[in-house]
């Protein structure tokens, strides 16, 4: 049953709503942890999310421990309601395009031209972000501070930061802003376009950083996880 979008509309309009949403992009929560990184009572808590669940922009699941009930998370869903007006088509488009561009080129050359387009969204990205906030060359304390905590958090959620040390960085990411294409296209999408693009983003840092993919959603893990290395 379709949601009715000024019902999305109305629930986004809590400001604690909207940050209960956001918080949520940097990974599954419980209630718990939301009240406390938000300061909100549990009841507040629970009643907010009754709301954002009800018009389906969260997901509840549960995980069963060895001892009592099952503890319950709440995450993103995987198909959100869209809110636009008119209503896009960009997901027909972009597989109308796939499916054409693989049958005009080929197998091979179709892989190469997505590795191309995504080396150069890398490279187009990490420029646009030094740009942005006058970085003057790059390291990994840079590449975590601006590209991660702040361009990656614009554009798909705050990433959670696993582990950092001087050297090496360990971050994940739970949602992809390609994700249906993907699903469709993993070895498309997945491979041959992220792989363009983390060697765009090497490329642009002069080789001071290295990205490593350990993980990723379309491939049934919970989220992409990404180790960076001090190049």
């Amino acid at each position: 049953m379709p949601v009715d979008e000024v019902e999305v509309y109305r629930v986004l309009t809590s400001k604690s709503r909207l940050e209960i949403f956001r918080l949520l992009y940097s990974g599954p929560k419980g209630i718990k942890e939301i009240a406390d990184k938000l300061s909100l009572g549990l009841f507040t808590v629970r009643y907010h999310m009754k709301a954002l669940e009800s018009v389906g922009l969260i997901e509840k699941y549960e995980i069963k421990g060895r001892r009592g009930k099952p503890k319950a998370y709440y995450k993103v869903s995987d198909k959100p309601p869209l809110l636009t007006f008119p209503k896009r088509q960009y997901q027909g488009f972009a597989d109308g395009l796939m499916t054409a561009f693989h049958k005009v080129l080929g197998e091979e050359s179709f892989k190469k031209v997505l590795w191309e387009m995504g080396y150069r969204s890398g490279q187009e990205a990490l420029v646009a972000t030094a740009k942005e906030y006058n970085v003057d060359g790059w390291d990994l304390a840079k590449y975590r501070e601006y590209y991660v905590n702040r361009h990656l958090a614009d554009t798909v959620g705050k990433p959670e930061i696993l582990s950092e040390t001087p050297n090496k960085l360990v971050y994940r990411i739970y949602n992809c802003p390609v994700q249906e294409l993907a699903a469709k296209y993993p070895v498309y999408v997945c491979e041959s376009l992220e792989d363009g693009q983390r060697e765009g983003i090497m490329r642009a840092s002069k080789g001071k950083v290295h990205i490593e993919r350990l993980a990723c959603i379309v491939h049934g893990d919970k989220y992409c996880e990404f180790e960076v290395k001090d190049g």
